[in-house]
């Protein structure tokens, strides 16, 4: 019964986020053989936002991948990815793997429930062989 309510939360939840998609900013870039130009811009903002001890208002995200040259840029407004951030720890919470991602990525992903407290700043920046992630709170 608990993960039928937890498939009808989180159905709901993407239905109204597909509602509310005009709230989102996406960019694409294709053909980026050099993202340090975006990553290097995103830190000056993060040291920037990080010294304005401004309310978070926005969850930022630039991914590169360098197999295809695609860069995308995401800004969502923190009151849209909260609902998605507790539906989605609920779930892992109710998986059997929890514990193994948890040690896996040295993050305990019940801290995403608490984003508002956080301040401006670096969340998380992932860097791959051939691919990057910098997320960031604004």
């Amino acid at each position: 019964m608990k993960r039928i309510a937890i498939f009808f939360k989180i159905s709901a939840l993407t239905a109204i986020a597909l509602l509310l998609s005009a709230c989102l900013g996406i960019r694409v870039y294709d053909h980026v053989d050099d993202p340090e130009p975006y990553f290097d811009r995103a830190y000056r903002e993060i040291d920037r936002l990080e010294r304005s001890g401004r309310h978070v208002r926005e969850v930022c995200l630039i991914a590169h991948d360098a197999s295809d040259g695609e860069l995308v840029r995401v800004e969502v407004p923190l009151w849209l990815v909260l609902p998605f951030a507790e539906a989605g720890v609920e779930a892992m919470e109710h998986d059997r793997h929890f514990g193994k991602w948890e040690d896996r990525y040295d993050f305990d992903p019940r801290a995403l429930r608490h984003l508002e407290e956080c301040g401006p700043g670096l969340l998380i920046d992932v860097r791959g062989e051939n691919d990057r992630v910098l997320v960031w709170l604004r």
